[in-house]
This record gives structure tokens, C-alpha cells and sequence, in this order.
């Protein structure tokens, strides 16, 4: 069996014409990590992802997440 295991990180700007009151911007701020396993054409992932303004305006309460991905690469 040939599997290999792996970890990924990223961080990234988002828009949003949408406004929410909690972020007090429409530009979040995104940064997310994860480890997962691939074996042949299929995986499994477990990512955590921060949504936040990172502190450019006030209030800056956050948005965080845990997913758990299970796919297949076509």
C-alpha cells in the first residue's frame, strides 16, 4: 500500500459584499491548516480554518472551523 501522509497551511484575503457586524469590514482575513492521508486516488483531510479582520478595524471577533474533507482526484 502506498499512502502519504501530508500537511498544507494558507492564509489569503477574501471580499464580501456582504457586512457583518462582528468583523466591522468586508475584507477577511483567511488562515487555515490541515493534515491528511492520500492513498491512491482517494483522501481524507482534517482542516482548521480562522476567519478574522486581524485586528485592522473594530469588533474583530473571529470565525473559526474544523472540516473534515473526504474525496477522490479525478
Amino acid at each position: 500500500m502506498n499512502k502519504n501522509f501530508y500537511i498544507n497551511i494558507g492564509v489569503g484575503i477574501a471580499y464580501t459584499s456582504y457586512t457583518f457586524k462582528e468583523q466591522g469590514t468586508h475584507f477577511p482575513f483567511i488562515l487555515q491548516g490541515g493534515i491528511g492521508c492520500m492513498w491512491k486516488d482517494f483522501f481524507i483531510e482534517d482542516r482548521f480554518k480562522h476567519y478574522s479582520n486581524a485586528g485592522l478595524s473594530r469588533p474583530n471577533m473571529s470565525i473559526n472551523s474544523n472540516l473534515v474533507l473526504i474525496g477522490i482526484y479525478f
